[in-house]
């Protein structure tokens, strides 16, 4: 696999034991390789002794223009040249910004580099380029973008190449071009460039043009930094079928162009694809299976498509600065802009058809609660459905069902605010896979406070989370189906609390939380007897922590039953059954219902992951006072 390192805005690429457009090769190039070369302009890169004569010419540079006149900027020469890179096949750079024609964007930029194969043999690779443009203006800006490149492969000496040109596969556009290696290989090399999402440049958005090998420049180049238009046309095409003609070989190089228009605190993505090394024109078509399987609408909805129908996405916690504990939604609704059964966002009635679309995906604890709590939760999604998301502060969404204390929310999608303005950012990072920052309810419009990466693809329930986030009160742990007769359960209990809180859990009939009572009669969370009865089916565990600390605590579990949970405070669980009062308002249920202030004080943080309050009504919001992270085995 080539590794990914530092780079500067253009992206950098250095690829181990490929040959120098990235397909497998002999020991003899045994070496790194800057794929995509930082230095303005080309520059020769011996392989082998002088002797043999190995050589390349590569070039390859991303020119941005903002406003419709004046020269182009080259990102290298003013990106940040900081990257983060977690693995060798994808990096992220630091934020950066282009100034232009009293025009202001801001610039994030990510690589993902993957192998090309055939028959189980890397042949090449393809470097996903994604670059999110944000416009932090009041007014709209306009940027043109441009992609050149000319990497040049001959053993011999000379600089000959077999041709290339403009075709469309499948119905996505490629420039490319191909080579001939070093003079003891005959397979061809290709590389190939399409650029998805904006518009196509008016005035020219492709073109071709020769290296010139006696000034060791590159008139393309030139012409795209000094602000002139491309030509739409291919060098050595006499028959106008957009390829260079047999036996006219050329020595091309490469340019692709595309514009945006970003609103005022708006922001929108390019994706260049570079797919290079042993390849033929006719692969690009195995390649070109790389439309967005999840992508935003203009209304800000996040579509899912999927050829699988068993289908999950994976949701993560990047970065959070929030000072309050807030919760993400998922409303599934029926088309692009949000419509539930029929009825548009802002219709009479859309509310509740909201509510009943909505799933919790998780709460997000403020910045300052439990630093070594990872947050990552599973959807099952099906294929061809919307997605609006919501984020709710000052309470979550059994609160807002049940209208017991007043909660703040704003919509993803900008029809369902009131400013008209979105609510959600998304950044492609690859094909199935976003990153999504938040705007708060109270916040101060920013897009800082909450990031969380969304994952399309195949995932694995944890044991035990198949039923959470289905509605307001599914903070359970479903054993039912497991044939093992019984599991590991191991509690990570974290506490940020005065009072010395107990958690426990207890077995309930099904979803809706109903319990049998002595008299082997069904009881529904809220009915008198309910708090004593589902006390007097809990199993033996009690959950509790030092302030500040870290538990432990591991427990042999029978299957075959669901378990709901509840906190007490201040008060042991033999306390609580030896009191005779019907109403104890020192027990909390995940079932609001339950609870005598009718308040959610179970969240659900994560699989498997639930945060409690403790106090009556709510109470700070903070649902840190227990944590317990259950991991069944």
């Amino acid at each position: 696999m080539p590794t990914l390192e530092t780079a500067a805005g253009n992206g950098q690429v250095y690829v181990d034991k490929l040959s120098p457009t990235g397909s497998e090769s002999t020991e003899s190039f045994n070496t790194y390789y800057d794929f995509f070369s930082t230095e303005p302009l080309p520059e020769y890169a011996r392989f082998l002794s002088e002797e043999s004569g190995a050589s390349d010419v590569h070039s390859a540079q991303v020119y941005v223009r903002l406003g419709p006149s004046g020269e182009r900027i080259d990102l290298n020469s003013i990106a940040d040249t900081s990257f983060a890179s977690n693995s060798s096949s994808q990096a992220v750079s630091n934020p950066f910004s282009i100034s232009q024609n009293s025009q202001t964007l801001d610039v994030n930029l990510t690589q993902t580099l993957t192998d090309i194969e055939s028959e189980g043999v890397r042949i090449g690779g393809q470097l996903a380029q994604v670059y999110t443009f944000s416009n932090p203006t009041d007014s709209e800006v306009y940027i043109e973008f441009f992609r050149t490149a000319d990497i040049d492969v001959n053993g011999s000496g000379s600089l000959e190449d077999d041709g290339g040109g403009f075709q469309t596969i499948d119905g996505l556009d490629w420039i490319f071009e191909t080579d001939t290696t070093v003079d003891t290989k005959t397979e061809t090399e290709l590389i190939a460039i399409r650029i998805e999402g904006g518009s196509d440049i008016p005035e020219g958005s492709y073109g071709f043009d020769e290296y010139d090998e006696v000034t060791e420049t590159n008139p393309l180049s030139t012409r795209v930094a000094s602000g002139d238009n491309l030509l739409n046309n291919v060098l050595g095409d006499n028959d106008e079928d957009k390829l260079v003609d047999v036996g006219n070989g050329k020595d091309l190089a490469l340019a692709r162009g595309k514009f945006l228009r970003i609103a005022p605190g708006q922001s929108d993505s390019l994706i260049v694809f570079t797919a290079y090394g042993k390849l033929s024109v006719d692969q690009l078509t195995e390649l070109t299976n790389t439309t967005l399987t999840l992508a935003p609408t203009a209304s800000d909805i996040l579509t899912v498509n999927s050829t699988s129908e068993d289908t999950q996405i994976k949701f993560s916690v990047d970065s959070n600065t929030t000072s309050k504990t807030v919760e993400i939604v998922a409303v599934i609704t029926d088309d692009a802009e949000g419509s539930i059964e029929g009825i548009s966002i802002g219709e009479e009635g859309y509310a509740e058809a909201e509510l009943s679309r909505s799933k919790t995906i998780f709460s997000v604890l403020s910045e300052k609660s439990i630093e070594s709590l990872d947050i990552e939760r599973i959807l099952d999604v099906s294929n061809d459905k919307f997605i609006n998301f919501k984020v709710l502060q000052d309470g979550g969404l059994g609160d807002l069902i049940n209208s017991t204390i007043p909660v703040s929310a704003l919509s993803g999608a900008k029809l369902g605010n009131a400013d008209g303005l979105s609510g959600i950012q998304y950044t492609p990072l690859s094909n199935d896979s976003y990153q999504l920052n938040f705007r708060m309810p109270e916040g101060d419009n920013s897009f800082e406070s909450i990031q969380i990466t969304a994952t399309l693809g195949n995932f694995e329930q944890a044991l035990g989370a198949n039923v959470q986030g289905q509605n307001s009160d599914s903070e359970l742990i479903d054993l039912r189906d497991i044939t093992t007769p019984t599991v590991t359960a191991t509690f990570d209990v974290y506490r940020e609390a005065l009072f010395s809180n107990v958690v426990g859990f207890y077995t309930v009939e099904n979803e809706a939380g109903q319990v049998f009572n002595e008299n082997d009669e069904l009881l529904y969370p809220g009915d008198e007897g309910y708090i004593r009865a589902a006390l007097n089916n809990r199993i033996d565990v009690a959950l509790s922590s030092t302030n500040g600390q870290h538990a432990t605590y591991t427990a042999e579990v029978e299957t075959g039953q669901l378990l709901a949970t509840f906190i007490t405070r201040d008060q042991s669980f033999a306390d609580i059954l030896s009191n005779t009062e019907t109403d104890n308002p020192v027990v909390f249920f995940s079932y609001a219902g339950a609870n005598t202030d009718g308040a959610d004080h179970v969240r659900l943080l994560g699989s498997n992951t639930f945060g409690f309050e403790d106090m009556v009504g709510g109470g700070d919001l903070d649902f840190n006072d227990l944590v317990v992270k259950t991991t069944i085995s």
